[in-house]
């Protein structure tokens, strides 16, 4: 027996932990309203996730290099927790790569490249049939893809994931890093959070069409625990930095604020559109649902939370 974990965390057990009673979390599923008592050894757990079967030293490679990450990022978190703010620059840095890794690590980013890869092949084999077959005959090609009897397996294994998720941070957390960081904390707790925890929102004055992530969302959004959040409002920085540019970047705008009922609703009314599946709490907060959270969830994370209509705002 090797002695790896099968179990592997798509959100880590360390973040979890701060909306917790010890290990102990209520999990609401979003997409069918049933609840249920979990804690954070199971949220989130999806066996073998990130494994990599043939790779040529170390199968779960990955999953290690995630724990040692998560070491670096708990530890700031701590701080930020105990009241350190602003952050060094370098631990601003390290957080930003971890928020960005989180973003990219998810079961709904896999997802995202599945149908990327289905819609390409699909259009293939509509309109160039022998390179579709081409494609489907090289070594390592899917199997079993058959768009006529609507067969599509999954496309997207953990080697591509994890090498996409490589790439992607050092070309993406710039988009973190070039944000101004507004710490904010609530008086007592106020938070829930997901397994999407980090969220990004649309500017009310762009089109609301274009695929929303890191780089041109008006706002990203991330509660850190049940009284600590941060909001990072992008400020497009030019590719030649001027000072004040570089500045932002090392956080000299970071700022804090206390909370307030508007950001509280808009934070929770975001990780309830959000979430893939689970919305999960601490499990004296209940009251912290919006009461309509199914019909939040419904609409997506494409929405302008200053347009809600009235009956879809985030009951507090």
């Amino acid at each position: 027996m090797s002695g790896k974990p099968k179990r592997h965390h798509t959100v880590p057990k360390f973040y979890l932990e701060g909306f917790a009673d010890g290990k102990m979390l209520h999990a609401v599923n979003i997409q069918d309203g049933s609840e249920h008592n979990t804690n954070v050894v199971n949220a989130t757990a999806e066996s073998h996730f990130y494994r990599v079967p043939d790779h040529p030293t170390d199968p779960d490679a990955f999953e290690a290099a995630l724990s040692e990450a998560e070491g670096v990022a708990a530890g700031i978190l701590r701080s930020i927790a105990a009241g350190a703010w602003p952050l060094s620059a370098n631990n601003r840095f390290a957080f930003a790569q971890f928020m960005t890794l989180q973003f990219l690590r998810v079961q709904s980013h896999r997802r995202q490249m599945h149908h990327a890869i289905a819609a390409i092949l699909r259009g293939l084999a509509t309109d160039e049939p022998a390179e579709f077959e081409r494609i489907l005959a090289l070594p390592g090609a899917p199997e079993g893809v058959d768009f006529a009897n609507g067969e599509v397996p999954p496309l997207v294994s953990s080697a591509v994931h994890i090498q996409q998720i490589s790439t992607l941070i050092p070309a993406l957390v710039g988009h973190l890093l070039d944000r101004p960081w507004g710490l904010v904390r609530f008086d007592q707790p106020s938070l829930i959070t997901s397994d999407e925890p980090l969220t990004p929102i649309p500017n009310p004055r762009e089109s609301h069409n274009l695929g929303l992530g890191l780089e041109n969302s008006w706002a990203l959004l991330f509660p850190l625990t049940r009284e600590v959040a941060l909001v990072m409002f992008r400020t497009p920085i030019p590719s030649q930095m001027t000072p004040v540019d570089q500045q932002i970047v090392e956080g000299y705008f970071d700022y804090s604020r206390e909370g307030d009922p508007a950001s509280l609703q808009a934070f929770n009314a975001n990780t309830v559109m959000h979430a893939l599946r689970f919305v999960f709490h601490h499990p004296s907060d209940a009251h912290l649902m919006p009461s309509n959270a199914m019909d939040l969830a419904k609409l997506g994370g494409r929405i302008n939370l200053d347009d809600f209509r009235e009956d879809l705002r985030a009951a507090p």
